[in-house]
């Protein structure tokens, strides 16, 4: 299936009927898109997946919080919570809401966190549902069957230093003032109406602190991608509030009108071009962008046309003077700054062209463009404004081959894609006219085959380093040796290079630490590898992760390699094991350790050994379940955990049998792992009389 599912002109009625009647399983590539259950796919995919086998692929389970894992999981669980109590887990949505908290634990360093045993390797539900492979994995896999994958070497460049300070000159303090979060200069009443209700009851100040902190958020985002961003927000924020004025206080809104008509004549000129870019053509600028945002919402996280005041505004309940006091006040302020803005960036308010010599981002990203005069480039940026400002300064400097990509330009985006990347879209480069830099919002940063081009550039930070994730994805992804012959690259490299925020900005925000902490979360949740920030990041939370994940297989992967191996190696014997008897029996030297791993590069793989004495015993639990158990005889433990376990019993065909005690001398240890299995049985709560099956056992001496 497919994320058309709910969409107009996707899956019609009569498909779904047929999939939910007629089919036993139902695999959902980028499974991601279903994380909201509220949405229409996520209502329709719960009755689809009603006592069928589901499969979900995607990459990024996890987007904002582990909530989002939790609605993914529970497509298999169909809002029961106890889905799962056969494994001791009687209330699934507590269990995640417990994880939850525990993570945003805001008296926990993060260090501390980092250094706690990850959620993927250790948690009971996702060992049970989640199936992971990480690349090393893959490439290890692959080979054993003499296949040799290939991906490109990612290098994460110095991160690009501008000034904000540069770029708004004298503004850039004033800006500061105006959206100080203590004492901000905007009111934002059109935003938040309640704070004037006459029932002092309606008057809701966390709903106050929550709107204008988002709104100052978004401002401030906008103010960092670029100023042409930060121009058209704080026009759509005047627009905005022009038209709420003038559809309750028509007068006012008039004598506003005639005393700004310089600025206001401005501010609607600018939107009518934003508009005829989009192709639509207007005499009514103020009804038609608005009209636009509804019906189009683009692909940009937290537009500010989706800030609106959730009660029904009546009028006649609200203290209006002050209120229309507000408004003018907010309106009058965005003119003097808009005013300044203008003055700063065009030699001619009414000229549609800008002075961008200041503009030290743009021309950081200038310099960055010359020294890579030959390659493919992908530049991403989070804002449909801030990458149409690009397109056109970049032609304007003289850069060719040049195309933009956005959600609400209208171009043939297959067509564009095919010429920025023709060889991974099986299309001859010579038969498509070249793109060599393509300009793109997020609206491209999942689902596409890139891999033509070697250079990315993030020109702003995303805020949800998922985002990032598919971004550098795009790029970084598996190559075809066929192809990059024909591109000439012998050692194919990705290079990704980041423009972070000045710490002017950052000391505001704190936005890199709100994207360390989501690849803290994600890490410890699904192991995702996080090292694409910056080369020589001091932070400790990417240190310590990189250090964890980076390179190196799970044990569930190693194990995985090495039944692959002796499957291959000794097929007679892998075909046998069927029909071995059940409660086998065997034994082995506790310094009897078969040839180490060798990676694809011939280097052994360390395994963490801790040498122990003691019984192993394999059960079929009763809910099908394979359960192991050692019991440590030095420590008189028994422990349950497979990644210990694994390097303690491992063998090869070539181990020597060995016993020292035999089955009659274990009877005291089998007794003490049985009662372990009584223990977790009961916390499962097992039906009454159901026991384990007993498959293996081994001794170690």
């Amino acid at each position: 299936m497919h994320t058309d599912l709910g969409r107009q002109n996707g899956i019609n009625e009569k498909e779904r009927r047929y999939f939910r009647d007629h089919t036993d399983v139902i695999i959902i590539d980028e499974a991601h898109h279903f994380r909201n259950p509220n949405s229409n796919r996520g209502r329709l995919l719960m009755e689809l997946a009603r006592n069928k086998k589901l499969y979900l692929l995607t990459a990024t389970p996890i987007n904002n919080s582990l909530d989002d894992i939790y609605h993914l999981i529970n497509y298999f669980a169909q809002n029961n919570r106890r889905h799962f109590a056969s494994i001791g887990m009687h209330d699934f949505r507590k269990y995640f809401r417990d994880m939850e908290r525990q993570l945003e634990d805001e008296t926990t360093e993060i260090t501390d966190q980092v250094e706690e045993d990850d959620f993927l390797r250790q948690d009971p539900l996702l060992k049970q549902v989640l199936i992971q492979r990480s690349r090393k994995y893959i490439k290890d896999a692959e080979m054993a069957f003499g296949t040799h994958i290939l991906f490109p070497e990612r290098i994460i460049e110095p991160t690009v230093d501008y000034s904000l300070r540069r770029v708004y000159g004298t503004l850039y303090d004033e800006l500061r003032k105006a959206f100080d979060r203590h004492n901000p200069f905007l009111n934002l009443a059109v935003y938040n109406t309640v704070k004037y209700h006459r029932n002092p009851e309606k008057q809701i100040e966390q709903r106050e602190k929550q709107v204008i902190g988002l709104i100052r958020t978004l401002v401030l985002k906008r103010l960092e991608s670029s100023w042409r961003a930060f121009e058209a927000t704080i026009e759509n924020l005047l627009l905005k509030m022009a038209e709420w004025l003038e559809k309750y206080a028509p007068e006012r809104f008039r004598m506003w009108e005639g005393t700004n008509t310089r600025w206001w004549g401005v501010v609607q000129k600018h939107i009518r071009e934003r508009l005829q870019e989009d192709g639509i053509l207007t005499q009514n600028p103020l009804e038609t962008l608005l009209n636009s945002v509804a019906s189009n919402p683009s692909e940009e996280e937290d537009d500010l046309a989706s800030v609106e005041d959730e009660d029904v505004f009546i009028p006649e309940d609200h203290d209006l003077d002050r209120l229309f006091d507000d408004v003018l006040e907010d309106m009058n302020f965005l003119t003097v700054l808009l005013s300044k803005i203008y003055r700063s960036f065009y030699a001619d308010e009414l000229a549609s062209e800008p002075d961008t010599e200041k503009d030290d981002k743009l021309q950081q990203l200038l310099n960055l463009l010359k020294k890579h005069p030959n390659e493919k480039l992908l530049i991403f940026t989070e804002f449909c404004d801030t990458a149409r400002y690009l397109y056109a300064q970049l032609q304007q400097a003289g850069f060719r081959h040049i195309e933009q990509i956005d959600s609400r330009r209208k171009v043939n985006r297959e067509e564009i894609i095919e010429r920025f990347s023709p060889c991974y879209n099986r299309k001859s480069p010579e038969s498509v006219g070249p793109v060599q830099t393509l300009i793109t919002t997020d609206v491209l940063a999942e689902g596409l085959n890139l891999q033509d081009a070697s250079v990315i550039i993030n020109y702003d930070l995303h805020w949800n380093p998922v985002r990032l994730m598919q971004r550098i994805g795009r790029l970084d992804r598996r190559l075809d040796p066929e192809i990059e012959t024909q591109l000439n690259r012998t050692n194919p490299t990705v290079h990704v290079w980041n423009f972070l925020p000045p710490e002017e900005l950052d000391d505001i925000l704190k936005l890199r630490k709100r994207v360390d902490g989501k690849i803290l979360r994600i890490s410890r949740t699904l192991g995702i590898e996080g090292k694409f920030v910056s080369p020589d990041d001091d932070d400790e939370t990417l240190r310590l992760f990189n250090e964890r994940y980076e390179g190196r297989e799970s044990i569930e992967e190693l194990m995985n390699l090495e039944r692959q191996r002796i499957s291959e190696s000794n097929p007679q014997l892998w075909q046998q094991l069927p029909d071995l008897p059940m409660r086998l029996f065997s034994g082995k030297g506790v310094d009897d350790e078969p040839p180490p791993f060798l990676n694809r590069d011939g280097e052994p793989i360390p395994l963490d050994r801790f040498g122990s004495v003691g019984l192993f015993c394999c059960y079929e639990m009763p809910n099908g379940e394979i359960k192991w158990c050692f019991y440590d005889t030095e420590i008189d433990e028994v422990f349950d955990n497979v990644e210990e376990i694994w390097p303690e019993i491992r063998c090869d065909e070539n181990t020597t049998r060995w016993t020292e005690n035999g089955p009659g001398g274990l009877v005291d240890a089998r007794k003490k792992i049985e009662r372990h299995i009584r223990k977790y049985l009961m916390q499962i709560q097992a039906p009454m009389g159901a026991k384990p099956k007993l498959i293996a056992w081994m001794e170690i001496s």
